[in-house]
């Protein structure tokens, strides 16, 4: 399991999930799965990957070198995709981050609805709601200063959370204006 912590699921994942080739495999109780060596249907992923997301390609060569990576990157990227979808329960292309490093189901949307502009759609912000926002700023913050291997991921977590709550804040301020 990656550990990731943030991941843009993009309409290019949301394709490739489209058309796996899902089937069964009969080990221990039996599971669905994507069959490794065809994904898309033939075994040239990078092709296979191409034609699904319209690249212009040489026909007789196929992708070129740097398609190839791409494609490469792409197909690898359906791993967190697919679990991203799947704790969603919707193909919602957008941005994810984890709040459990351990716990690949613990994917949620960062990206909506507050930072889509669509405050006004929102329930009444309550101050419990910022105030848990805002610790897990400062959990995201100490974590990226301690150095681990993590931090980064840490940072940018802190980061946007704080983008997020300063919105809800503004939000909560146009709440209480309006009831004033």
């Amino acid at each position: 399991m990656s550990r990731q912590l943030h991941f843009t699921l993009s309409e290019d994942h949301i394709k490739l999930l489209r058309r796996a080739h899902v089937s069964w495999e009969d080990g221990n109780f039996g599971a669905p799965t994507i069959d490794s060596k065809r994904p898309y249907g033939n075994s040239f992923v990078e092709d296979d990957v191409a034609k699904i997301l319209g690249w212009k390609v040489d026909d007789e060569a196929g992708p070129n070198g740097e398609q190839r990576a791409v494609a490469a990157a792409l197909h690898q990227q359906t791993q967190a995709a697919l679990q991203i979808v799947l704790v969603a329960g919707a193909m919602v292309a957008g941005e994810y981050r984890r709040t459990d490093p351990y716990d690949g189901r613990s994917w949620v949307r960062v990206d909506a609805p507050v930072l889509a502009g669509e405050a006004d759609a929102l329930p009444e912000v309550r101050k419990a709601d910022v105030a848990y926002l805002r610790k897990e700023v400062a959990l995201a913050r100490s974590r990226s200063e301690e150095g681990s291997p993590d931090a980064i991921e840490y940072s940018v977590i802190a980061e946007r959370d704080s983008r997020i709550v300063s919105v809800l804040e503004a939000v909560a301020e146009r709440q209480r204006a309006g009831n004033g």
